[in-house]
């Protein structure tokens, strides 16, 4: 009977041991033209004036080779893949995100609609 438990301790020694083992992913790698943009926003998008509002996006590979920018009918109005920003006016406008890496560019195009508060 005392060797079972033995027995069965070694069993769950062994188990936890194997679990502990180093589960680090490492990054997949990445051909020179590919790029591409996550996000869950849909292609109309809002905000209201006054208010810091934050549009998210994630692009890969993150390895510092990706330079992006945000516009807002033309122009630039952010440089990182998280837009933080308050809106000052009302209306309709567009919204394009641009990825850009060793030549190849891919981007995100909204409609943005600013209302009052």
């Amino acid at each position: 009977m005392k060797t079972k438990y033995i027995f069965l301790i070694l069993c769950f020694l062994g188990i936890a041991m194997g679990s502990c083992k180093d589960d680090s992913a490492s990054n997949p790698a990445f051909a020179d033209d590919e790029l591409y943009i996550y996000t869950d926003m849909l292609e109309s998008v809002s905000a209201i004036a006054g208010t810091l509002t934050e549009f998210p996006i994630l692009v890969s590979p993150a390895d510092g080779s990706v330079s992006v920018k945000w516009l807002l009918d033309g122009e630039v109005i952010g440089t990182a893949p998280t837009l933080s920003y308050t809106f000052t006016q009302t209306g309709s406008f567009k919204l394009r995100f641009e990825a850009v890496r060793n030549g190849t560019t891919n981007f995100r195009e909204f409609t943005l609609v600013v209302t009052a508060p």
